[in-house]
């Protein structure tokens, strides 16, 4: 299914009934999901002196990284995932680039001054209802650093637009037009992790997720469950 911007995709996450994701061998359905990302919007969105502020995000769990993209932009912030092994001049770089005031993660025992630390985990958030924003098409919805081979690392912004719309061609390219199951091998803080997600949800697809070194055998048993 094709979606203007990225809170559509995820308002579509309540008319399906499988499984979300896969993560370390725990199940979670869509509604599961859909839940734990309006969980951490609403704390987002409750945060009134950083309201517009870009959030980073840091997390070596990939379940909890996906959860902060999507909840960032379901707050109407823009999101700015990175690599939980930056160094801290490059954290410190990407909250001076990026004007951040917000830094979602699983460790909160970073201390940056001036910056709110939000603990990524869903778990302890009580459950009250949420009316997102509507942006427009081309609203900046994600920042998405370079590599930095041939030099400082560069931050790449990209509209709700372009991620629905590389989303919906990289679907049609395939010949995609029923559920995925997937395992997502790539970190979910880059281009093609978190385009992959986008790409299966928009099918009500399957993610499979596994953190640390990667075991082929396991893998290959959870896409065949």
């Amino acid at each position: 299914m094709s979606y203007e911007t990225v809170p559509e995709l995820i308002q579509d996450f309540k008319r399906y009934s499988g499984t979300a994701i896969i993560h370390n061998g725990k199940e979670r359905s869509y509604d599961d999901v859909y839940r734990d990302i309006v969980s951490i919007a609403n704390v987002l969105a409750n945060e009134e002196d950083t309201s517009d502020s870009p959030v980073i995000i840091l997390s070596s769990n990939k379940y909890y990284t996906i959860l902060g993209i999507y909840a960032s932009i379901y707050a109407g912030r823009v999101a700015v995932p990175m690599d939980v092994d930056s160094s801290d001049d490059e954290i410190k770089r990407a909250l001076d680039v990026t004007e951040s005031d917000v830094l979602l993660t699983t460790d909160t025992s970073f201390d940056y001054s001036q910056v709110d630390i939000i603990d990524l985990d869903p778990t302890d958030i009580p459950e009250t209802p949420y009316d997102p924003p509507n942006p427009s098409e081309d609203a900046t919805a994600l920042v998405l650093f370079t590599s930095g081979t041939t030099g400082a690392k560069k931050g790449v912004l990209l509209s709700h637009r372009n991620l629905m719309r590389t989303s919906d061609y990289i679907n049609e390219f395939m010949g995609v037009n029923e559920p995925l199951r997937e395992h997502v091998l790539v970190p979910i803080h880059h281009s093609f992790g978190f385009a992959r997600t986008r790409c299966v949800f928009s099918t009500g697809g399957t993610i499979v997720l596994d953190d640390g070194q990667l075991n082929p055998l396991l893998a290959f048993k959870r896409l065949k469950n």
